[in-house]
């Protein structure tokens, strides 16, 4: 079978089986086939064409006559327009022809041989910025390193590596297409999201080690039924037992996840998110919003306003962003040792943690409060210490004077009673 795409956006991603015409736009595309024969038709701009696995043409608008090649940096062919009414510069990743406007077709090799280059060199190591980064995989073995960032990272042919930054308890994954995977997380105040195809083998940053297929098998992708699309008034929005993306738009919207690992948006408005069950991605956007993770180890981001912001049990991570935001907890869901804690990426300015749902004395009736001993260890006391520019704040809840929960806080280093509602 044979499709033909236009007037694409930015980014395509083709299928693996089908083979493809398709034409890019008069913006910066990054277009990446899959399997399949494709013919890839450049517009203007400056566009990355990836082929793919099949056989596959990038085909110019211009006459060679017409058009520069060089080699870049990491050893691919770039064409762009010399003169005449259209301006270009196409990048190309496994493309195995390229024809010009004149029908003129030209195999890779003898274009990379005329541009003065070679083919890129085997297991080469990529490394990225803390930017928006496109890399892309020589045919050999290769490594990438993308750090912080929305990157982009097609390995190609070869036995290839990508490592991440978190662990794989901090990191968000997700089956997008049955060859591509995306990875979401942060250390610190620095984020990432990842799109990758093409790579067999994932690293977190304690060593562990997953094959492409596991990952997969992790994602657990089942994207459940249809959603209702939001309207500019207020939405209910319950997703499904499945992986869903969920997104408000204006009004003041209440939308939940119910099961599985959603992507949860409010967008404009006093939005209330809810994450419920699964390892969730809680977004508030503009507004004073409300975002509860419920069960899993979810990543909760503020945005502007005044927001509360509550992760519940698992190991979250919390995001303020702008505006003075109170982030809220309950009795046992946050721990005591580093690795079950809930972090704070951003504590600061008025933001506050409301420890009132907490009891400081299990054992007696009622519910008691907290008092602040700043830093000395107390009974039925928050008090923190500072250790490689971050504070941990502690709580005994026994009346021993010893911790029994803890909570992170990214580049604090010091702290007061009014940071508590206790």
């Amino acid at each position: 079978m044979v499709t033909t795409i236009f007037g694409l956006e930015a980014t395509l991603t083709l299928t693996e089986e089908n083979d493809y015409y398709v034409f890019a736009t008069i913006r910066d595309d990054v277009i990446a086939g899959l399997g399949g024969d494709d013919i890839i038709i450049g517009g203007t701009g400056t566009d990355f064409i990836d082929g793919g696995a099949g056989n596959d043409m990038a085909a110019m608008q211009v006459s060679l006559a017409n058009a520069a090649l060089s080699i870049d940096a990491q050893g691919y062919l770039v064409v762009s327009s010399v003169g005449g009414i259209l301006s270009f510069r196409h990048t190309l990743g496994n493309i195995e022809r390229v024809q010009f406007l004149t029908l003129d077709e030209y195999d890779i090799g003898t274009l990379i041989a005329r541009a003065g280059g070679t083919p890129p060199p085997s297991g080469q190591t990529f490394t990225g910025t803390n930017g928006a980064d496109q890399l892309f995989g020589t045919s050999g073995d290769d490594l990438f390193r993308p750090l912080f960032g929305p990157d982009i990272v097609s390995g190609g042919p070869g036995d290839d590596r990508l490592e991440l930054p978190t662990t794989l308890e901090r990191t968000g994954v997700f089956a997008t297409t049955p060859n591509e995977l995306a990875f979401r997380g942060n250390v610190g105040t620095q984020g990432y999201a990842y799109t990758v195809r093409d790579v067999e083998t994932f690293v977190f940053a304690d060593g562990a080690t997953y094959t492409f297929a596991q990952m997969v098998a992790l994602a657990n992708n089942n994207t459940g039924e249809p959603l209702p699309d939001p309207t500019p008034g207020p939405d209910v929005i319950e997703g499904t037992s499945g992986d869903d993306t969920i997104k408000g738009a204006g009004g003041n919207d209440t939308l939940r996840g119910a099961g599985g690992n959603d992507s949860i948006s409010g967008g404009a408005g006093r939005d209330t998110l809810s994450g419920d069950a699964g390892n969730d991605i809680l977004s508030g956007g503009a507004g004073n919003d409300t975002l509860y993770g419920g069960d899993g180890n979810d990543r909760l981001l503020g945005g502007g306003g005044r927001d509360l912001i509550n992760g519940g049990r698992g190991v979250d991570s919390m995001t303020g962003n702008r505006g003075a935001d109170t982030f809220v907890f309950d009795d046992r869901d946050t721990g005591l040792k580093a690795a079950k804690r809930d972090v704070i990426t951003d504590f600061g300015g008025r933001d506050v943690i409301d420890l009132q749902q907490v009891d400081a004395s299990r054992g007696l009736s009622g519910d008691q409060a907290f008092t602040f001993s700043g830093t000395t260890a107390s009974a039925q006391g928050i008090w923190y210490a500072v250790a490689g520019g971050n504070a941990t704040v502690f709580g005994d809840t026994n009346g021993d004077a010893r911790a029994d929960f803890a909570i992170t806080l990214i580049g604090v280093t010091s702290l007061n009673a009014a940071d508590f509602i206790l």
